[in-house]
């Protein structure tokens, strides 16, 4: 096997992005006298890449897709809020997106809201986190994913899947009954909450 050289050409924080520390990793080698050049982007759990104006546009191209698909009238209200949960990666609460939108349409009531959530969920368009009786968080990123949940704060992070993510199904056989979808959930305590009650760890990694 040939021993590849691999140069560390800069190591740069991402202060464009949402939250730090983020780092765009750029990489050269050379093999068979030809230079390779990466850019690998590391993101921690607990930050998220920002959702750019295409991404928002992506995501409302397929909610009229499937409003059309499924025959869905697209109301005022539920295009209000489905823009508000495709804008973000922030996971937000019923009573953020009602906060976030009542400037916009100040006589919805956070009963429709919470209704139209439910009514994205049964489509398929949304996924909800949190299952312990915590306030119920939002996702419009229905891709194969996991989520951290912090015990303390209830802040939501993304995980993003591994190339083998997979998630075992149980015996068609049992009987369980019918499963609509899956969604892998770890709860813990976030890093920003344990360092507040163990300062001493704060520099451990």
């Amino acid at each position: 096997m040939q021993a590849v050289r691999l140069s560390i050409i800069s190591l740069i924080p991402g202060k464009h992005l949402r939250l730090s520390p983020v780092y765009a990793l750029k990489l050269s080698c050379v093999l068979d006298d030809i230079r390779y050049s990466y850019e690998i982007v590391i993101i921690p759990i607990g930050a998220c890449m920002p959702i750019t104006a295409r991404d928002r546009q992506q995501r409302m191209d397929q909610f009229a897709a499937h409003c059309r698909e499924r025959r869905v009238t697209a109301t005022p209200q539920r295009m209000a809020v489905y823009q508000e949960l495709a804008r973000t990666c922030r996971h937000p609460s019923a009573e953020f997106i009602h906060r976030q939108i009542r400037s916009r349409l100040p006589s919805i009531s956070l009963d429709t809201v919470y209704r139209t959530l439910r009514f994205f969920e049964e489509q398929g368009l949304i996924e909800r986190v949190g299952s312990d009786g915590a306030r119920a968080r939002f996702d419009a990123n229905t891709s194969p994913h996991a989520h951290f949940v912090c015990k303390m704060c209830g802040a939501v992070s993304d995980i993003p899947a591994s190339p083998d993510y997979s998630i075992p199904s149980p015996n068609p056989k049992a009987p369980y009954g019918l499963i609509h979808s899956v969604h892998l959930e770890y709860r813990g305590v976030c890093r920003k909450c344990n360092e507040s009650v163990h300062p001493d760890l704060r520099h451990i990694d």
